[in-house]
């Protein structure tokens, strides 16, 4: 199947983090008009499955206002402006849990984060041999939403995703799990 013919216009926000708009517009079919409005951002969210020594993952917990819950992600953000993603990870890390990579740090795979309403990207690395060498450094917007740093297994992962309360865990967890175990990085032992 080819791609739909369309039109795209980005609109500027008067917003101080959600900067941009696309809206797409189409002919359908039946001759009548279509219209489909995302979130447009123009840089890779850079994210890391950090692992530690015993192989298990650092996962932040927090809470996020668009849910208006707790849930669990992967450490990351946003590069400093001429910053590599592999340095913003490095930095990442070290800043929102206070570990510090020891061992190899890699590009592992990416994956768009919401496509039906974004075109945003996560760029996924994969840190091993993670140790705690401070505390984190929680600005006061992290320290007011909670963000707590954990270690869980696999397993563990697996089972809570698996479970009522995988709505709490960021799909690119999910995302970064599968791409372990597909490539026999990580073992699933089922209980």
């Amino acid at each position: 199947m080819n791609k739909p013919k369309y039109n795209k216009e980005i609109i500027e926000l008067p917003l101080q983090f959600i900067k941009k708009a696309a809206v797409f517009s189409f002919s359908v079919p039946n001759g009548g008009e279509g219209r489909w409005e995302a979130l447009h951002v123009t840089n890779l969210s850079p994210v890391v499955v950090a692992l530690t020594d015993s192989g298990e993952i650092i996962l932040l917990r927090m809470f996020r206002f668009p849910v208006e819950d707790f849930v669990y992600e992967l450490p990351g953000g946003s590069p400093n402006k001429g910053e590599a993603l592999m340095d913003a990870v490095r930095r990442e890390l070290l800043e929102e849990t206070g570990y510090e990579i020891r061992g190899n740090l890699e590009a592992l795979t990416e994956c768009y984060l919401y496509n039906g309403k974004t075109n945003a990207k996560a760029a996924i690395f994969l840190a091993t041999k993670c140790r705690k060498v401070k505390e984190p450094e929680h600005d006061a917007v992290e320290r007011y939403v909670g963000v707590e740093t954990l270690e869980v297994t696999v397993d563990e992962v697996i089972a809570q995703i698996s479970s009522d309360e995988g709505f709490r865990y960021d799909p690119v967890i999910g995302h970064a799990v599968t791409c372990l175990l597909g490539r026999g990085l990580v073992k699933y032992n089922p209980k």
